[in-house]
């Protein structure tokens, strides 16, 4: 998995702009018995072919989808309202709704009703098995392709105190 900005700025005043920036991923922790996933990120630029570390991060997945202790926090999408009123002030247009109810299925038919999510949550390790494939010897680059998996990715990964999706791109 690779992420890329042509031009990234720190948030941190003092360390400056850079050219050409990637993330990926650069460890895999897999405890299969303790159900848990641990991925090592880096960011970095190339000098030449001197590869320059701007920073490193690690995301944890722990759990099956209803163990008692887990990584799971849902994810929370909008949809209109079935039950709007336009005539009652306090009705609002769009509801808040989980995605996925207690055994992994969506709340709502995702094929017909569209929706945007406004917390993408976080996975158990269950789900993120799912989501993520590589991380092998003989495919060790993670990839993603799962759309909601690459919004979580871009919205929940923070390296230097930024959510990489505020200048990063998935190659």
């Amino acid at each position: 998995m690779k992420l890329k900005a042509l031009s990234y700025k720190s948030p941190d005043p003092t360390k400056g702009t850079f050219k050409d920036v990637f993330i990926e991923d650069v460890s895999i922790m897999h405890k299969r018995n303790e159900k848990y996933l641990a991925i090592g990120f880096e960011m970095f630029y190339l000098n030449g072919t001197e590869r320059v570390s701007l920073g490193e991060t690690t995301m944890g997945f722990l759990g099956m989808e209803n163990d008692a202790v887990s990584s799971n926090q849902t994810t929370f999408v909008s949809i209109a309202n079935p039950n709007y009123d336009s005539l009652d002030p306090e009705s609002k247009i769009k509801s808040i709704v989980p995605l996925f109810d207690s055994i992994g299925g969506y709340t709502f038919d995702v094929t017909t009703i569209p929706f945007e999510v406004v917390d993408f949550g976080w996975p158990t390790y269950e789900k993120v098995m799912n989501y993520f494939t590589g991380g092998t010897l003989a495919s060790p680059e993670i990839v993603i392709t799962e759309p909601l998996a690459v919004g979580f990715l871009t919205s929940k990964l923070v390296i230097n105190g930024e959510v990489v999706g505020a200048q990063f791109l998935l190659l």
